[in-house]
């Protein structure tokens, strides 16, 4: 047996929409809940699941140079950024698992003490995302970094050009998601872009395909207010294991400065929203729901 590698807390990264809050924050805890609902009858036991509920709590500094968490989370909380999103990568390289989700900020604290550090606490409410996309029947998603550009940000030369995303193993799907988040810390013309798009391969060196419809441009003109995360969506079906993000830059200028991390979620049509899977006794006899949303399991 492969011994496992334990990963330690410092290399988890977090954005909150577009703004890389890592070196703010000291903790994050992702929290997915369903109560198992019980109702018994005098031929059995049936067994519902309930509704699904996530949330992500955040605890970190108050920085008075640069408030970026507090700044983030009352963003967020006042509406000012919708929709939000956030995710947290505990080990923050391209093929490794991340979560997260469109948010709700229900909460923001900052506490002052006298003798110790200013910090800011946060919790969110995740949003239930389009169902087509969904993992389960939550709102917290498990899904892979498939680009991060550092704690400095990444600084793309002008002019046409590529670049080319890691080779990750996300295995066949049947649709996915990716979500590119992304701070410019200058506005370029609106002439330089950068074009992220999802490539899919057999066996992560050759054959690269593009996915039909899974591609994002990031441009000055969709910003919002300094803040930004650029998603799409697609159902094109791959067995293909490998994905990999390439940017494909146009513009004249000498450099573009991106502050970008791109993600995925995808469908491997196991326990996506609206699926059921029913187990039956000896006694029972074979069938099917199709009350939406729910898993069964009949004794």
């Amino acid at each position: 047996m492969t011994a496992p590698i334990i990963t330690p807390g410092k290399l988890t990264r977090a954005m909150m929409h577009s703004r890389n809050v890592s070196c703010e924050s000291a903790a994050v805890d992702a929290n997915l809940s369903n109560p198992l609902l019980e109702a018994t009858a005098f031929c059995g036991r049936l067994y519902a699941r309930g509704v699904e509920t996530g949330n992500i709590t955040i605890r970190g500094y108050w920085a008075s140079d640069d408030p970026t968490l507090e700044s983030q989370l009352h963003k967020v909380f006042e509406g000012i950024i919708t929709p939000a999103y956030f995710v947290v990568a505990p080990w923050c390289a391209a093929g490794k698992p991340c979560y997260g989700g469109e948010i709700k900020s229900s909460s923001v604290k900052v506490t002052a003490p006298a003798e110790n550090i200013v910090t800011v606490d946060g919790e969110m409410s995740l949003v239930t995302p389009d169902p087509d996309v969904s993992q389960g029947h939550g709102s917290v998603h498990r899904g892979m970094v498939m680009y991060y550009a550092g704690d400095a940000g990444v600084t793309l030369a002008g002019g046409a050009g590529t670049t080319n995303g890691d080779a990750c193993n996300v295995g066949s799907s049947i649709g996915g998601r990716l979500l590119v988040h992304y701070y410019l810390s200058w506005v370029p013309p609106l002439t330089d872009t950068v074009t992220v798009k999802v490539q899919h391969s057999a066996n992560g060196t050759t054959g690269w395909t593009d996915f039909t419809g899974a591609s994002v441009v990031v441009r000055a003109e969709t910003m919002g207010p300094g803040d930004n995360v650029v998603t799409v969506s697609w159902s094109e079906a791959t067995e293909d294991a490998y994905w990999r993000v390439v940017l494909t830059r146009a513009g004249s200028n000498a450099k573009q400065f991106f502050n970008l991390f791109a993600w995925v979620q995808w469908n491997n049509g196991a326990g996506a929203l609206g699926d059921f899977v029913i187990v039956e006794d000896s006694d029972s006899e074979s069938w099917v729901t199709d009350v939406d949303s729910s898993d069964y399991v009949i004794e």
